[in-house]
């Protein structure tokens, strides 16, 4: 009798320990506060705003975060702070989703020649997690409906640097200039429509599911229904490893690269420009000349927000781009709906950062 009861508890303990696993992690999760669903490749920032890792596609926090506050955020949702301590195994992060409110664009008459989008957008450059370049300006983009050609005009742009970091730069006779910061430009089709030509898939009619090449998981495509919004992130360099580059003597590692866009949902897979709400791409890569101690670490980050979205004819069209281009009035950036840069960068931005001659 002893060694029956002996041999069953064995296998209830064997069988609990396969079991138990599937129920308890030792990992801590972001997840959408309204359907529980996981939130993947948000980004999660330390108290001076810089990248300290990303959830991968399960909404996972990375292991390795140091102690202290980090902020997780995400273009589709608030942002919100927490004490890293405080985070026990198996927790969850709940983000509260962001709503975005937007006119809708319909293309209903032939006078429709181009999609109008006016935009604000930012870009700047972390060395080694202080800020060094920026850029930010407003972006008005004509797409035509037929050939999908675009036209960009840019206004009240401003470049600021570092100049106490750029006096740090070494000279050298075959010089690159550290300097990845960009100015947007919309591409013949959204990262939506791009990703589905090149052969990525995923089931449309699920709130969450995988972008897949050849099998290979490369991004995540989120519905979130009560608010009318689609969003896609994908990880550019698809888990293949970092990308090398070599020149006049500088080597360049990039081993992050994630792009992210943000659309009105009416129900449908198609997602065009008229359905954009704002993107945002996040790259870091290492720096380093053949004469240098150490690599530098440099991340970047460019961000676009689509301010109105309107159907014109070629004859308007030509209007607003002579008014754009003529235009002596500014606009104010402060009294934009869009979402802030952190404490740490906004002050550096205030009293550290100067126009670039």
């Amino acid at each position: 009798m002893t060694k029956t009861l002996f041999t069953l508890l064995m296998i209830f303990l064997l069988s609990g320990a396969t079991a138990f696993p599937q129920h308890v992690s030792r990992n801590v999760y972001v997840i959408d506060d309204v359907d529980g669903k996981a939130v993947a490749y948000a980004q999660v920032t330390n108290e001076k705003g810089v990248t300290v890792g990303f959830t991968d596609e399960q909404g996972v926090l990375p292991e390795n975060i140091n102690e202290g506050k980090v902020t997780v955020q995400h273009l589709s949702y608030l942002p919100k702070e927490v004490e890293r301590s405080k985070l026990a195994n198996d927790t969850c992060i709940r983000l509260t989703p962001r709503k975005y409110f937007l006119d809708e664009v319909s293309v209903t008459s032939q006078d429709n020649d181009y999609i109008h989008l006016r935009t604000y957008f930012r870009s700047y450059q972390l060395n080694d997690s202080c800020l060094k370049y920026f850029k930010d300006g407003f972006a008005d983009f004509f797409i035509k409906l037929k050939g999908k050609k675009v036209k960009r005009v840019v206004s009240q742009s401003r470049v600021l640097e570092n100049e106490r970091l750029m006096s740090e730069d070494k000279k050298r006779a075959n010089m690159l200039v550290d300097k990845y910061i960009t100015t947007p430009y919309l591409e013949k089709y959204t990262l939506l429509e791009r990703l589905k030509k090149e052969g990525c898939g995923y089931p449309s009619d699920s709130v969450l599911a995988y972008l897949c090449r050849d099998e290979t998981r490369v991004g995540v495509v989120k519905r979130d229904t009560a608010n009318g919004v689609c969003t896609v992130a994908y990880d550019a360099l698809e888990n293949k490893g970092e990308k090398k580059g070599t020149l006049f003597g500088y080597t360049t590692r990039l081993v992050d690269n994630y792009q992210t866009e943000v659309y009105k949902d009416a129900g449908d897979a198609y997602k065009s420009y008229v359905d954009l709400i704002c993107k945002r791409g996040y790259r870091k890569l290492f720096y380093k000349h053949k004469k240098d101690a150490k690599e530098q670490m440099i991340e970047v980050v460019d961000e676009l927000y689509v301010l109105k979205g309107e159907c014109v004819s070629a004859d308007r069209m030509k209007e607003l781009v002579s008014d754009l281009e003529s235009a002596d009035s500014e606009e104010s950036v402060d009294a934009l709906e869009v979402p802030s840069l952190s404490e740490h960068l906004t002050h550096v931005l205030k009293t550290e950062m100067t126009p670039a001659e």
